[in-house]
């Protein structure tokens, strides 16, 4: 083992990647597999997933698939009872978000509910549901995405910004109350 597989190796660990279908979240699926951990694919499209998953296990990693919504809160919260009843999780990342463009005196409510049940609500249920059983081992980490945009007053983006600051705020808040009891919470914000 090489002094940075003792310092950044991640084996023996699991990881769910709820977006880990396409983009940023396939990213860190691969690059978690990659660093060691058995990786739950999470997304709403079988292809897509499967494609993520083959790619992981044929570069030697391990890897399986679990479709959800994770907008819809029942779908979401079923995902993480059925990976916990398989697997004790040890990270968790949030990478799963649309984003709606359109001037802000023209979204429509249901455009806004979208973006906030799929960015927000779900990152707080998933936080919410893997988080118990960290809490309870003292141990854990779980990365949410954000982005610049959720610092920023960008035009014609209004949902997304203000889902993108409520995670901000959300893992701070997350991450002051639990670090006290062994679990990392953290965000990182790409530039879109």
């Amino acid at each position: 083992m090489s002094y940075l597989d003792e310092l950044f190796g991640l084996s023996g660990s699991t990881a769910v990647v709820t977006g880990g279908t396409s983009g940023l979240g396939a990213a860190c699926a691969v690059a978690l597999a990659h660093a060691g951990a058995a990786v739950v694919v999470c997304g709403r499209d079988h292809e897509r997933a499967d494609a993520v998953v083959q790619r992981i296990n044929d570069g030697g990693g391990s890897a399986s698939v679990e479709l959800a919504d994770v907008s819809n809160p029942e779908e979401a919260v079923a995902l993480a009872d059925r990976v916990l009843a398989r697997v004790p999780v040890d990270i968790l990342v949030n990478a799963a978000g649309i984003f709606v463009r359109g001037d802000a005196g023209d979204v429509q409510l249901s455009e806004w509910d979208s973006v906030m049940r799929t960015n927000v609500t779900s990152t707080f249920l998933l936080c919410q549901r893997f988080g118990r059983p960290m809490l309870e081992r003292g141990r854990g980490k779980i990365i949410n995405f954000s982005s610049t945009d959720g610092f920023l007053g960008v035009p014609e983006q209004v949902a997304y910004n203000v889902s993108k600051g409520a995670i901000v705020q959300l893992t701070r808040t997350l991450g002051s109350e639990w670090i006290r009891q062994g679990v990392n919470v953290n965000a990182v914000a790409p530039c879109d």
